[in-house]
């Protein structure tokens, strides 16, 4: 595992210093990013009630005509800053030339919290051990944000100017169990029925570090059970995780998710324009798939020209996949079909479509 590990590396280093690397995907145009607008919404959600979010706005400088969307749903805790929500893959795609719009999914008070309950008509002992708000929170803010761009799209500054044909939906850890949700996935929340957030108006999603059966209310078959969290996927979806992507371990037992794990989504979606990006790197952290390099240097083990080439990787497919199949560009949509994905990480990337 040692020489594995110092091969990968000593590629690594000699494909970031070289003056003729693998071919990644560029968009054909760059564009500066707007500043960014910070706005409230407010909406009532079926079953609990009235919440309001505020949303991070950023926008692609000079872009003409109609501009396709990109929705990023952070990872974490709730937060009450949009700003601070994914904004690394929030500048990517506005600079890529998607109008950019990022919820901040901000936590329940007690009072949200027993609405909550009562909503799904589970008593205080069975709200306990329920799958939280959070979860329900989050593709609730996201069909909420989509019902404001069609607003938008009506009247203000962006009247007529907004794709609403060309939604992508992502989201990295928790953020990706959202995008999910809206993609088909269905959850159990309680122990009676799963819930579906299907929302027809995306056109593809982004699972970045994607949960596995058994968290966050996801499952896969069982005895007599023949069914999975994500049979009824059927648009295109890019999933990315890599070798040291897992959370810290509470006890010997209690690995909140392991690369493996993360794999298993993946392998249960439906064929049909699925991707899987994978790096067998355990130089990858959680954090490397929210393009956080920060994280990736924490501790100074790890040299800054992998944690670049993570990144620089990692971008360049995931646009490669907006461009594709957002924008159906047809430079975009052959790179994907090729294998210039994994053959632009000098083989550390495993590039999985089906």
């Amino acid at each position: 595992m040692f020489l594995r590990h110092t091969i990968l590396t000593i590629s690594l280093l000699a494909l970031a210093c070289s003056s003729a690397a693998q071919p990644l995907y560029n968009p054909p145009v760059t564009y500066p990013v707007s500043p960014t607008v910070l706005m409230q919404i407010a909406y009532t959600q079926p079953v609990t009630g009235f919440r309001s979010i505020q949303i991070a706005l950023r926008e692609p400088v000079g872009k003409a005509g109609r501009l396709p969307v990109v929705i990023w749903s952070h990872g974490g805790d709730g937060q009450a800053n949009a700003e601070n929500a994914l904004p690394e893959w929030s500048r990517l795609t506005a600079s890529a030339g998607y109008l950019t719009v990022t919820p901040a999914h901000r936590g329940r008070d007690a009072s949200e919290f027993a609405a909550y309950c009562v909503g799904l008509n589970l008593s205080p002992a069975e709200c306990a051990v329920s799958l939280g708000p959070a979860n329900w929170d989050r593709p609730n803010d996201i069909i909420a944000v989509m019902n404001e761009l069609e607003r938008m799209n009506s009247t203000g500054p962006l009247a007529g100017r907004i794709a609403l044909d060309k939604i992508a939906v992502g989201g990295w850890s928790a953020g990706s169990a959202g995008a999910m949700s809206v993609a088909g996935a269905s959850r159990f929340f309680t122990a009676t029925q799963p819930r579906s957030f299907m929302d027809p108006r995306p056109a593809a999603f982004l699972a970045l570090s994607p949960s596995s059966p058994g968290r966050l209310g996801f499952f896969e078959t069982s005895h007599k059970q023949p069914n999975t969290s994500w049979d009824q996927i059927h648009r295109p979806l890019f999933a990315a995780s890599g070798e040291g992507d897992t959370k810290k371990c509470e006890g010997l037992s209690a690995c909140e998710e392991t690369p493996t794990r993360r794999r298993i989504a993946f392998d249960r979606l439906p064929a049909g324009s699925k991707y899987l990006f994978y790096i067998n790197d355990t130089d990858t952290r959680h954090g490397t798939f929210s393009l956080d390099t920060g994280e990736c240097l924490a501790d100074g083990v790890v040299l800054p020209v992998k944690c670049a080439a993570f990144s620089a990787w990692l971008a360049s497919t995931a646009l490669a996949f907006l461009d594709a199949h957002v924008e159906h560009r047809p430079l975009a949509i052959a790179w994907l079909a090729g294998p210039l994905a994994g053959l632009s990480s000098g083989g550390a990337v495993e590039w999985v479509k089906k």
